[in-house]
Formats: C-alpha cells, sequence, structure tokens
C-alpha cells in the first residue's frame, strides 16, 4: 500500500504530453484523466473534437512544448 500510495501522490497535479495520438495515445489520456492530468498531445493527425473531450485531451505543438520546459 505504501509505495503505490507514493506514486499515486507524484501523479496528482502533473501534466502529461504525448506525441502521437493513435490506439496507445488515447488509452494514456484515458487514464490520465482518471487521475485529472492536465493532458496535451501532437498528432499529424487531429482528433475530433468529441474523441479529445471523451479522452480529456487538448491538441496544440507549442502547447505542448510550452508544458514541457515548464516541468
Amino acid at each position: 500500500f505504501g509505495m503505490a500510495a507514493t506514486l499515486a501522490w507524484a501523479i496528482i497535479l502533473k501534466a502529461l504530453g504525448i506525441l502521437g495520438i493513435g490506439r496507445i495515445g488515447r488509452e494514456l489520456a484515458r487514464r490520465a484523466r482518471v487521475v485529472d492530468m492536465e493532458t496535451w498531445y501532437y498528432s499529424h493527425k487531429q482528433m475530433s473534437k468529441e474523441d479529445g473531450t471523451e479522452v480529456g485531451a487538448r491538441s496544440g505543438l507549442s502547447a505542448l512544448l510550452l508544458m514541457s520546459q515548464s516541468s
């Protein structure tokens, strides 16, 4: 219980950047949404607005790069 609880606290209030939003990227975004992570993605193929809302991810390369620099 101790290590899992520590890992859970390490994830809270974090952000996730995903390059490529295929099957694996969408699943990562869905899992990040469960722990309320801010999620940004960049992919040559954009998700529809409905899919983006469903998985809780926002698109934008510049925002993704800015987020990675502020960590």
